[in-house]
């Protein structure tokens, strides 16, 4: 991690710049002073890559991440949002689907809410890794009513930039 990181948060807060980190952050190695300066200096938007609801899926694919450290450190956040009275921020659970963790998506989902996260699922860039088992059951819950790339290229004409 950037040791500039709490300068620049805090830089970009006094000059009224808007931080947000979209493409999908991993929590596991975030310190307790960053997570403050996180909810202090008002970073707008994260968006945390969490790729199944229990240890042994999300490890899967997050080699040498730890679940229950993430859920932990999102906590963290939302105690300082609470303790700071302030609403940033905004927190966004991005779930990359898989075969092996499909059949995790409505825990995670209803983890995210508890959390007070937005959810996100997003479809693999390879296919051919850990291809969907049950595509009817991704339709549903992909919240896209298709289960892969290619069909929502072909039913929305554009690409899938979640």
């Amino acid at each position: 991690m950037n040791p500039e990181l709490k300068d620049i948060i805090e830089y970009a807060y006094v000059n009224s710049f808007c931080l947000t980190a979209k493409n999908g952050v991993n929590l596991n190695t975030i310190s307790e002073d960053i997570i403050k300066y996180l909810v202090k200096y008002e970073f707008r938007v994260l968006s945390i890559s969490i790729d199944g609801a229990t240890n042994e899926t999300y490890q899967i694919y997050r080699r040498g991440g730890n679940f229950n450290r993430v859920i932990n450190n999102i906590k963290k956040i939302n105690y300082y949002k609470k303790k700071y009275k302030i609403k940033f921020p905004e927190p966004i659970w991005q779930f990359v689907i898989f075969g092996h963790n499909e059949h995790e998506l409505p825990l995670a989902k209803e983890m995210a809410e508890k959390l007070d996260m937005k959810f996100v699922s997003k479809f693999n860039w390879d296919p051919s890794y850990s291809p969907v088992k049950d595509k009817e059951f991704i339709k549903k819950e992909s919240g896209y009513g298709v289960a892969s790339r290619e069909e929502f290229r072909r039913k929305y004409k554009k690409e899938h930039k979640l």
